[in-house]
């Protein structure tokens, strides 16, 4: 009789349950960031919301391309 049977302890049963908790947990989490960090304008104050929306869109590709300068460097 030929078993491939391997020697199991409770580590190696628990790491597949673990690991999905783990990503789950993750996924919720950046999710929620994302959410948060989502712009949206307003429609009680559209201009200024629009307004804010620019600048933050500016500022945030100013930073992504001093991050690639420096980086290619």
């Amino acid at each position: 009789m030929v078993t491939n049977g391997v020697d199991k302890s409770y580590r190696s049963v628990l790491m597949m349950p673990i690991m999905r908790v783990y990503l789950t947990l993750m996924f919720i989490f950046i999710k929620t960031i994302i959410s948060k960090a989502k712009q949206q304008v307003s429609a009680e104050n559209s201009k200024e919301s629009m307004y804010k929306n620019v600048i933050f869109r500016k500022s945030l590709l100013a930073k992504l391309a001093k991050y690639y300068a420096a980086r290619e460097r």
